[in-house]
């Protein structure tokens, strides 16, 4: 019975130890978690992308379908036009701890992002008709 209690007050003791490192450590450091979502214009409808057909469609139906580009620009011949359409998705998770250790602290600090640039470029001839579109 008394190897029992000792037992009993060497569990109890050890507790109540590691309970107060616990709140001790909680009282004294710092943690955060961090999200956020970051969107970059609007990709225009798949459907009014899949409406511009190479040799069918001319600038004004495609600027009716798709809406203003990010960018207009020559090719490096100067023969065709160049619309782009661009946006972005980005998705940031981040954690981070710091605990004090008397003059100094420890931490650590975790992140990880998700982007996903995208595009749809239409190529324009000097006439201003579709001849070719690319999408990424």
């Amino acid at each position: 019975m008394v190897a029992k209690q000792l037992v009993l007050d060497s569990l109890c003791a050890r507790s109540a130890f590691w309970s107060c490192a616990v709140l001790l450590l909680a009282s004294t450091s710092c943690a955060s978690i961090n999200f956020s979502h970051v969107r970059v214009d609007t990709a225009p409808e798949k459907a009014a992308v899949a409406q511009a057909v190479a040799g069918q469609t001319d600038l004004e139906k495609c600027l009716n379908l798709l809406g203003a580009p990010t960018s207009v620009e020559p090719s490096e011949t100067g023969q065709r036009f160049i619309l782009t359409w661009n946006w972005l998705e980005q998705e940031d998770w981040g954690f981070s701890l710091s605990i004090p250790l008397g003059d100094q602290s420890a931490s650590f600090n975790w992140k990880d992002s998700e982007s996903q640039p995208q595009f749809v470029r239409l190529f324009f001839d000097a006439n201003w008709r579709l001849v070719d579109k690319a999408e990424g």
